[in-house]
């Protein structure tokens, strides 16, 4: 992640401000590190019988929110097409913090810098950015 937010993107400048800024503030703040999924998404789990396995891990040290982003925007375009974005968001934001029994601010600042790091590899991948920037876009 600390690669990432030190190149420089052909992309608005104050979301990678946001971006480094939100990153320093929630690795000082964060929960004690975890054993994380890495890749925790929709396409990601599967049922296995009477059980929900997940798949594909990546194994990565860190906040146990940073696993649930994905979830919030997963399938991206899906997401980006739904009627109301914003509010579609919020309410998985809301959901996220009442089961998990957190408050939202921090679900919302890993959601950011979490669709900053997937912005980085698009990029780095020349793959199409601007269904990430418009999902910047309602972030911020």
């Amino acid at each position: 992640m600390a690669t990432c937010f030190r190149q420089r993107w052909e992309i608005p400048s104050e979301f990678l401000l946001k971006a480094r800024s939100l990153k320093e503030k929630l690795l000082k703040s964060a929960f004690p590190p975890v054993l994380l999924h890495g890749d925790l998404h929709h396409g990601n789990i599967l049922r296995h019988g009477n059980r929900w396995v997940a798949i594909d891990p990546k194994g990565i040290i860190g906040d146990p929110i940073f696993d649930i982003t994905t979830f919030l925007y997963n399938p991206l375009p899906d997401f980006l097409n739904s009627s109301d974005p914003k509010d579609l968001l919020s309410q998985r934001i809301h959901k996220f913090a009442n089961a998990l029994k957190i408050e939202e601010t921090p679900i919302k600042e890993w959601v950011f810098v979490k669709a900053m790091l997937s912005l980085c590899w698009v990029l780095e991948d020349n793959l199409e950015v601007k269904p990430y920037l418009n999902y910047l876009e309602i972030l911020s």
